[in-house]
């Protein structure tokens, strides 16, 4: 039998058809798990790619595009499905390393050290203006939301953001010059 081209099984798979599916994955599995293990180095992680995107091209049928080009289209959501894992696996490394390095830090401190501490974090945070201090202290202390700050405050949600962020930069510089003596 001959194959037919992409635009009919295109036309077959949006109106339902699982052979023309099955036609589409034979057709591009290998090609675009290629593409895919060459992005992502991890002959799995390239399968569960090719999957994923062909399971919602099954789902989204009916809403693909009017003449599109097939390989094309599938390259392209094999592309962007590979840059999402890695993006993903680089924010998940990057809050393990983060999380380790805190971990590390809090097993290295000391009761003395604790007590120095909190006593530097409590002056940095006495020294700065009053509303700023407010801010900081409703969403640190207590707790609370930036919404809650905003509501409560009457100020802008974006100047409850740059206060904090000000503050926090504030107490890493002061903290960072402290440890650095």
């Amino acid at each position: 039998m001959q194959s037919l081209p992409d635009d009919l099984l295109v036309n077959d798979l949006k109106s339902g058809s699982e052979w023309a599916f099955t036609q589409i994955y034979n057709r591009y599995y290998a090609r675009l798990h290629m593409e895919a293990n060459y992005v992502l180095k991890d002959k799995d992680e390239a399968a569960d790619v090719i999957h994923d995107v062909l399971v919602t091209i099954w789902k989204k049928r009916d809403s693909l595009p009017e003449n599109m080009f097939l390989k094309s289209y599938l390259s392209a959501c094999v592309k962007n499905k590979c840059m999402d894992k890695i993006r993903k696996k680089m924010i998940k490394e990057k809050n393990e390393k983060r999380y380790a390095e805190l971990k590390e830090l809090s097993i290295q401190f000391n009761p003395l050290e604790n007590k120095e501490l909190s006593l530097q974090i409590a002056n940095v945070i006495n020294a700065l203006p009053l509303a700023q201090r407010n801010v900081f202290e409703l969403s640190y202390l207590q707790d609370k939301s930036q919404r809650e700050i905003m509501d409560e405050k009457g100020i802008s949600l974006q100047t409850v953001k740059n206060q904090i962020s000000t503050t926090l930069k504030i107490l890493r510089k002061k903290l960072k010059s402290a440890y650095e003596q």
